[in-house]
């Protein structure tokens, strides 16, 4: 039997059911569009703490696989990571693992990291927010290389590189879900958007204006459409975009 590629995204959390809309609404729209753009690869979403059940389920077509961790920590934790582990190891041996994208550099990309490496799988960190601080331990424990590091913005990728010594290769942006807008709230947000970058620019310098200019172009698209050429996406996938 030909096995399925398959394309796994670590979390700390993901929403409980499709009617969770505050839960992390920018990962769930990247997951959504990862799946409409890739309709022919099976996505998973393994989340760790969040929601509070142990039971799989379904969100829009995307398996998820929620591990019911509670944010509870020391024993209980290295349990969990086994568990993950674990569920990681069978899922590879019944699919064609594609990659691995690791949700904040936490203890999903502890995970994700040293399960890759011994497997031999691509893996990639999208640094999200508060783990580019000084305080966050869990950089020290993974030896990273540029190019398996994904920031959020120019400014999280200066922040990461000045606290932990490594430059993240890739800056990746949130996107927007154009399907939720019409045509005239499309123009009104380009317009806006345009003029948001023109403000950063005028005001700090012209590199530091890179995330809002990227966002522009992708509005005549669906989400992933002017992400995909930065995104690394296409290693995973052994795709052209």
């Amino acid at each position: 039997m030909q096995k399925l590629k398959t394309f796994v995204i670590l979390s700390p959390g993901f929403p409980r059911d499709e009617a969770d809309s505050t839960c992390l609404p920018a990962q769930q729209a990247f997951v959504l569009a990862l799946k409409n753009d890739f309709p022919s690869i099976k996505i998973v979403v393994f989340s760790f703490q969040y929601p509070h059940s142990p039971k799989p389920y379904t969100w829009k077509g995307v398996d998820v696989i929620p591990f019911n961790g509670r944010g509870r920590a020391k024993f209980f934790r290295l349990f969990l990571w086994k568990k993950v582990w674990s569920a990681l190891k069978r899922l590879k041996d019944e699919n064609e693992l594609l990659g691995i994208l690791s949700l904040w550099f936490g203890e999903c990309a502890l995970v994700g990291k040293n399960f890759s490496k011994m497997h031999n799988v691509k893996h990639k960190i999208w640094i999200l927010g508060q783990d580019a601080k000084k305080e966050n331990k869990y950089p020290g424990r993974t030896h990273l290389k540029e190019d398996e590091l994904i920031a959020l913005s120019d400014f999280l990728q200066d922040e990461f590189e000045r606290n932990h010594d490594i430059r993240p290769h890739y800056v990746v942006p949130p996107g927007i879900d154009t399907t939720q807008f019409t045509t005239n709230e499309i123009a009104s947000l380009k317009l806006n958007l345009c003029s948001c970058a023109l403000s950063i620019a005028a005001n700090h310098s012209p590199s530091s204006a890179k995330s809002a200019n990227a966002i522009v172009p992708s509005l005549s698209g669906s989400w992933l459409a002017g992400y995909l050429k930065i995104f690394p996406i296409s290693e995973f996938l052994n795709i052209e975009v």
